[in-house]
């Protein structure tokens, strides 16, 4: 298989779906999240942040936008964060929240539309030409599926849920037969730092600010009105920076998760997540870093036990 047509397959046991429903469902989410709600119509979707009032990060999920629910595809770590925390704003509003049954499958890379079209059997006409953010029902041997365009690690990617893990599991073997390779821990990771794309409990926190983040720009909107945290995500946006990023680095040599990078004997940041494998001789890092030296690109000396190294600002594009 050629490399542009190359795919890989994963079971994601570890997310859920999240069905809100309600008459209030749309204004309360859109008053709440960080992305537009109201203007999704049935079909399509978006990337969105739950924040404090004092724009730190609480929750990351996508939006799957249906004629009368709204369906939150999340972490497990992060939807027990998030109900908790929106349940304290319902007042008078008609809002319910419930889990939905159901376990993901996840096809990446260029070669995915192919196979995924293939395996449907007609079941999702333009399913492969989703545009990201879109989703929509489909079935693979009279099972019954939903898809969506997820495009989360620097390339195209579409999330199935089938109903429960046995059919999650038959449908990673109908993939592989189809030619998707399957995606071990280790190498997503791989693909994850190397994409800079900052993952919750890892790089950030509960105590890191949403602006804070480049990889979770593409959740937020800057033209919507009020909701949790704009404030803060605002004055950001506005009236100056903030003093620290997560974002990429290039590292010479192998280091650990926690290294401290320093300008000058000056301490400026430590690594988070640093890939295992090297590229083009340097790692993929994603790094906690003071934001001057970042913009500046200036290089940072690595103090790690195995001897001192360079690591080197890496900015990535914005995700759409």
């Amino acid at each position: 298989m050629e490399e542009r047509d190359m795919a890989s397959v994963e079971l994601e046991e570890q997310r859920v779906l999240l069905q809100v429903s309600g008459e209030d469902r749309v204004s309360f989410l859109h008053g709440m999240l960080s992305n537009d709600v109201s203007g999704l119509a049935p079909g399509c979707g978006a990337a969105a942040l739950l924040l404090t009032e004092q724009g730190r990060i609480v929750a990351e999920m996508n939006l799957l936008v249906l004629d009368d629910e709204i369906r939150l595809d999340l972490t497990r770590a992060a939807c027990d964060r998030l109900v908790p925390a929106l349940e304290r704003f319902i007042v008078a509003d008609d809002v319910e929240f419930e889990e939905r049954p159901g376990v993901a499958v996840v096809l990446r890379g260029a070669g995915g539309a192919a196979i995924l079209e293939g395996c449907m059997e007609g079941t999702a006409e333009g399913v492969g030409e989703l545009p990201p953010g879109s989703h929509m029902p489909g079935a693979i041997a009279e099972t019954e599926l939903w898809v969506a365009r997820v495009d989360d690690l620097g390339g195209p990617a579409y999330r199935v849920w089938c109903p429960d893990l046995e059919a999650a599991r038959t449908l990673v073997e109908k993939f592989e037969v189809a030619g998707a390779e399957p995606l071990s821990p280790q190498a997503r990771e791989i693909l994850r730092i190397e994409a800079g794309v900052a993952r919750a409990e890892v790089d950030f926190d509960e105590k890191t600010l949403a602006p804070e983040v480049p990889s979770l720009a593409h959740a937020i909107s800057n033209r919507k009105g009020c909701y949790l945290g704009q404030e803060v995500v605002e004055r950001v946006a506005s009236r100056g920076k903030v003093k620290w990023l997560v974002a990429s680095v290039q590292v010479e040599g192998a280091c650990a998760p926690g290294t401290e990078l320093e300008v000058e004997g000056k301490a400026v940041g430590h690594l988070t997540s640093v890939s295992p494998e090297p590229h083009n001789g340097k790692f993929a890092a994603i790094a906690r870093v003071r934001r001057e030296i970042f913009d500046a690109g200036q290089p940072m000396l690595v103090k790690a036990p195995q001897g001192n190294g360079e690591a080197l600002p890496d900015p990535k594009p914005a995700r759409g």
